[in-house]
């Protein structure tokens, strides 16, 4: 318990002190790219609701395979 613990500090304070420079800042003329995720997210959450309500009936339907 005391060996992870000490290991798992060990590589925080590693990767804190070598972890690597900052990224760069970009400059001021870059636009960032424009990603409309908000307008089609009803999309993501409709193909969710689908999949979940397709894995529940299918985990709830007894198969017809005898074993």
């Amino acid at each position: 318990m005391v060996v992870s613990l000490f290991l798992n500090l060990l590589k925080v304070i590693s990767l804190v002190m070598f972890g690597g420079p900052e990224p760069p800042v970009p400059a001021r003329g870059d636009n960032p790219p424009q990603l409309p995720i908000d307008s089609t997210l009803w999309i993501l959450l409709l193909l969710g609701l689908i999949l979940g309500v397709y894995l529940a009936i299918r985990k709830i339907k007894p198969s017809n395979n005898p074993s």
